[in-house]
């Protein structure tokens, strides 16, 4: 996995030749800006998405109108005050929600380049799922240096 400091043309997320993976957050945010400015999905529509994925925790993605993939949130904006450790730690959904990602990398989209960008603040676990994401990465070896797939990210450390 490598660290992603450039820029994207978001038209490739049409055309699938870029997967990009984000926590599914209303507002001003990645998966707002590409699912209705790149894959002219209504805001309206998109705030339902994210309301509907982090409601049932379960990861989706808009493929094939746009490969991009959204992740549940690790906690609600209502929680966020709590503080950084507050709420965080359920190793095991964040594992299955990240073994989700790549399976719908694998069996579906299939882009050459599939890009994390997770560094989302205080509603998002970025050290623990940073963790579990190399541990899966280095299990599957499509996805492992010189694979068939190229995995960059934008977590912070």
């Amino acid at each position: 996995m490598e660290q992603f400091n450039g820029a994207v043309d978001l038209l490739n997320l049409r055309d699938g030749q870029v997967h990009l993976v984000c926590p599914a957050l209303n507002g001003l945010t990645i998966f707002r800006v590409c699912a209705s400015l790149v894959g002219g999905i209504p805001p309206q529509e998109c705030e339902a998405i994210c309301n509907k994925i982090n409601t049932l925790k379960s990861v989706q993605t808009m493929f094939p109108t746009l490969a991009l993939t959204a992740m549940p949130l690790h906690r609600t904006w209502q929680e966020s005050h709590l503080g950084p450790a507050a709420c965080f730690g359920n190793e095991s959904q964040i594992r299955h929600n990240l073994e989700e990602c790549l399976n719908i990398h694998t069996q579906s989209i299939k882009s050459p380049i599939i890009i994390f960008a997770l560094d989302q603040g205080n509603v998002f676990d970025i050290k623990t799922t940073k963790r579990i994401l190399n541990q899966l990465l280095e299990e599957r070896i499509e996805f492992q240096r010189g694979g068939k797939y190229r995995v960059l990210y934008t977590i912070s450390d």
